[in-house]
């Protein structure tokens, strides 16, 4: 529907100056809302390790385990 147009063009130079117009403004358009979605997925993922870092351990330990030597 942005491509779309009414006016008449006479020239080849009227019709790349509107087909250049057209295109940048769908290009920017989809640049906004690229630059958006960035924007909301940075401030998803902050709160989430915000949530991670202050959030206490879902269990406390109640003992510790000894390591056990590899076998051959």
């Amino acid at each position: 529907m942005t491509l779309r147009t009414y006016q008449s063009l006479d020239t080849a130079k009227q019709a790349m100056d509107l087909l250049s117009s057209k295109i940048g403004t769908v290009i920017f358009l989809l640049g906004l809302m690229h630059f958006f979605n960035l924007f909301l997925f940075n401030r998803f993922r902050r709160r989430a390790l915000d949530r991670l870092i202050t959030a206490p351990p879902p269990v406390a330990p109640t003992s510790h385990l000894t390591p056990v030597a590899p076998v051959r």
